[in-house]
């Protein structure tokens, strides 16, 4: 996805491409912005505060989320007495951080 990324983010170069060339860069630009795929206007993000802010924030609340599964799983595997249940805390980070480096040429994109 790296690749795709980089090939969408092409596409935003002050460059004069040909009709063929802005129509492939343009058709991989959901790798960047995985939001283009919904519509973020219907659930109430139509304007630039708003949409900038959901993205800001998803990192934060996706970490909680990851968060509260492990948590979850935590008190599961006490409780049931089943330690196997209990999510490894290393793997889970290299999940949670491998997640987020996959999205940072969005995340980087949407800086500037």
């Amino acid at each position: 996805i790296n690749n795709y990324q980089i090939i969408a983010m092409m596409g935003d170069v002050d460059i004069a491409y040909n009709k063929t060339t802005r129509t492939v860069f343009s058709w991989w630009t959901w790798t960047t912005n995985p939001n283009s795929i919904f519509r973020p206007d219907c659930a109430g993000f139509d304007n630039f505060n708003k949409t900038m802010a959901a993205q800001t924030v998803a990192p934060a609340i996706l970490m909680a989320m990851f968060f509260l599964t492990w948590s979850v799983s935590q008190v599961t595997a006490y409780f049931l007495k089943m330690p196997d249940l209990a999510m490894e805390r290393n793997r889970l980070l290299n999940v949670f951080f491998s997640l987020i480096l996959t999205f940072f040429a969005g995340i980087h994109a949407m800086a500037f």
